[in-house]
């Protein structure tokens, strides 16, 4: 028993732990960036380096208690306190990430202006509330280029909206124990198809999306949105601010491409005699992540103690020196 003790809190298995985490982090984070941080292989060495690091402070308090009633020499004394603070911190963050890692949670979601989100159906035990996006927004530098993302949303409890709030890059929602992040936007296509026959159909289309055209062997794809149309941009936009918007699109016939285009919002395209598709506009959407980390206080928390235990250990250690000298 001594032995698995001994092995479990020594500082090589420590740091083999660090370096395993490292690598399989880097790895499996590129390869699995939703659900890595939740699998089996994280969760189990994140469990083993919280248990070594637990009886490594175990050791470090019996050192202090051993030594704390013969110990002369303040500096010395301070320094081994910083150490103390310093092993409980990382104790204390690693706490918090177990905690994250088991009972946290991360979804990313695309919602259109004016829809409204069901915070528990995303992350079942947050605090109960809906968010509705009222408004995106980007706002531009004067060289056209993007300078901000925002998402103007509305806190709803019981049917009734208790708060605005604009979540932008550096600013997410912290509410009821969820946080809601700003991460990427786009923007789905609505178009209408219709013939003198009789048919007629509206549909909101991602990018890439395919309208089958009704009692023919053709199908139309609203392949792309461009903001801002130029000729010599090719199928990329200017720049991102609505200027000049079109929308790319491909028409097929039996699987084989048969023409590629620009429309405009509001143009009638015909597709076969008295057979039109009008692209209507576009609505924009945002995407957001929503999380939940319970374990984010203790984290904290133990950070904190991380940074006070270093300087005490790390400047008392330069002043003991300094004394010898």
């Amino acid at each position: 028993m001594n032995k698995l003790y001994s092995f479990l809190s020594s500082m090589r298995v420590g740091i083999f732990l660090l370096v395993a985490i490292g690598v399989t982090s880097a790895i499996g984070s590129s390869l699995l960036p939703v659900s890595f941080y939740r699998s089996f292989t994280f969760q189990l060495l994140l469990v083993l380096l919280l248990i070594n690091m637990t009886l490594c402070t175990t050791n470090q308090l019996r050192k202090y208690f051993r030594r704390s009633k013969r110990e002369e020499d303040r500096i010395r004394f301070f320094r081994r306190i910083g150490i103390l603070i310093l092993h409980i911190g990382i104790v204390l963050i690693l706490i918090g990430g177990v905690i994250n890692s088991f009972d946290g949670q991360s979804e990313s979601v695309s919602i259109i202006e004016g829809e409204t989100l069901d915070i528990s159906n995303i992350v079942p035990k947050a605090h109960t509330f809906k968010l509705r996006v009222d408004e995106f927004i980007i706002e531009f530098n004067e060289d056209e280029s993007p300078s901000q993302y925002i998402s103007n949303v509305s806190l709803i409890e019981q049917g009734k909206v208790i708060s605005e709030y604009s979540i932008n890059v550096n600013n997410p929602l912290n509410y009821g124990g969820v946080k809601v992040y700003q991460s990427s936007f786009g923007h789905l296509i609505d178009l209408q198809g219709e013939s003198d026959t009789g048919w007629f159909e509206q549909r909101i289309l991602q990018e890439g999306d395919i309208l089958p055209i009704k009692n023919t062997d053709k199908a139309l794809m609203a392949y792309k949105y461009v903001p801002n149309y130029d000729p010599n941009y090719g199928m990329n936009s200017k720049s991102l601010k609505p200027d000049n918007p079109r929308i790319i699109y491909s028409i097929y016939q039996n699987g084989s491409l048969l023409d590629v285009g620009f429309a405009s919002f509001g143009e009638s395209l015909e597709i076969e005699p008295n057979t039109y598709v009008t692209f209507n506009g576009v609505k924009p959407y945002t995407g957001l992540i929503i999380k939940r980390d319970p374990g984010l206080p203790l984290a904290a928390a133990g950070g904190l103690m991380l940074m006070i235990g270093a300087c005490l250990a790390l400047i008392l250690k330069a002043k003991k020196q300094e004394e010898s000298q």
